[in-house]
């Protein structure tokens, strides 16, 4: 038996109606000779030539009639013959033909069934990847949610962290404001006072300066005096060799020559007179002598003076009137020098007070601008990294409406 695809077959499906009506067909003719006879009559073109005859007598047409119509009868009888030979060969071809669909059939059933199973298997196979999809997705599910509720508690955390720290910031700012007015104060009173210790320092500059030429003048003065001290010593020497001359004249003279003794003093008198003029013509400055180096002047010619008080009472008096002065204005720079020394020292205590002040004050402010500068260092770290978890949550935030996709298509 041959093989015939799957086309062949079905053109043989759609040419078996039309012999089953040629068949249908044949049955009519059975049943209906009459009908059948006139449609071979019909159809076949030499009987044509029998009805256009001329009509014969009644025997020869019947005669004739009866001969055509055993012709007829032999040749249905002959076509009845044909057809049933050719339907015995349709009717085979139909039994070949329908087996060799049934095989067909089987052979697509068994592939149609193949495919089936292998779509089965695949399904099962799509159905359990499917599964485990949905469960990894549930999973998957699950894990965002958790980390996203962890996001959320992390985010009201940081949130509340966020205004904290504002508060501080806040805080710190209005602190700032606060020590920035006390720093402009504070640096406008360290120019006051620098000003003041410019102004000072050029007082005690002067005062230096002052107290510079006053021992330059002591020294000038302590050279002046010892000049003095000599000079009086040479007088005292001469004093006393005069004395000793007075005594021996005393001694050898009488009361008579008392008014020569006089004279002689008076000469000796007027001899001191003359050098104390001179030297009041030409004062030392004795400023600067202490009260010691004045009491000593004033015990010795006290003592030069009380011998010869008998002899000349005029000259002595001015002596020592000029004598009492001349103390007098030692004692007064003597206490001027002392005043203007207390000063100084009070001063210098002044000036070393207010430096202390000053180095302390300029110690607290370096102290306190340390500490600002370490407090706005940390704040600007934790600003930093306010910021950089701010940029974290919103990168974060920007990832989420992916998760929130993949759970629409999820649902889906």
């Amino acid at each position: 038996m041959c093989q015939t695809s799957p086309d062949s077959i079905m053109s043989s499906f759609n040419s078996i109606p039309q012999k089953l009506i040629n068949c249908d067909s044949m049955d009519s003719v059975r049943k209906s000779p009459v009908s059948t006879i006139g449609s071979t009559v019909a159809s076949m073109p030499h009987c044509e030539s029998f009805l256009d005859l001329t009509p014969s007598p009644s025997d020869s047409g019947i005669s004739e009639l009866e001969a055509a119509l055993r012709d007829r009868d032999s040749e249905l009888a002959y076509l009845r013959q044909t057809m049933e030979h050719n339907e015995q060969v349709i009717f085979r071809v139909y039994q070949e033909k329908e087996k060799i669909w049934e095989r067909e059939l089987r052979k697509l059933k068994n592939v149609q069934e193949t495919r089936l199973r292998a779509s089965a298997q695949k399904v099962m196979k799509l159905e359990q990847t499917l599964m485990m999809q949905s469960y990894q997705l549930q999973q998957d599910k699950k894990k965002f949610n958790e980390e996203i509720q962890k996001v959320n508690c992390e985010n009201n955390k940081l949130r509340k962290e966020m205004a904290l720290l504002r508060e501080r910031l806040d805080e710190t700012e209005w602190n700032l404001c606060q020590k920035t007015g006390e720093l402009s104060l504070l640096k406008s009173q360290l120019k006051d006072y620098q000003n003041e210790q410019t102004c000072k320092g050029q007082e005690i500059i002067q005062l230096k300066a002052e107290c510079r030429d006053t021992q330059n003048e002591l020294i000038f003065y302590k050279s002046e005096n010892q000049q003095l001290k000599m000079l009086l010593a040479a007088k005292d020497t001469e004093i006393e060799k005069h004395k000793k001359e007075n005594e021996l004249t005393r001694n050898k003279t009488d009361k008579t020559n008392r008014r020569s003794s006089s004279t002689t003093s008076v000469s000796n008198d007027s001899r001191l007179n003359e050098n104390f003029k001179e030297r009041k013509e030409k004062p030392p400055d004795i400023t600067v002598l202490s009260c010691d180096d004045g009491q000593l002047v004033n015990a010795k010619w006290h003592y030069i003076f009380d011998d010869d008080c008998d002899e000349g009472s005029a000259t002595p008096t001015t002596f020592h009137l000029n004598r009492y002065c001349s103390c007098a204005e030692i004692n007064k720079l003597m206490e001027q020098i002392s005043l203007k020394e207390k000063h100084f020292e009070k001063e210098r205590l002044t000036w070393a007070h207010e430096k202390e002040k000053v180095l302390r004050y300029q110690r607290q402010l370096q102290m306190d601008y340390i500490q600002m500068f370490k407090r706005t260092k940390n704040l600007e770290n934790e600003v930093e990294n306010l910021t950089i978890e701010v940029e974290l949550q919103k990168n974060n935030s920007r990832k989420y409406p992916l998760v929130d996709s993949k759970k629409q298509t999820i649902n889906l």
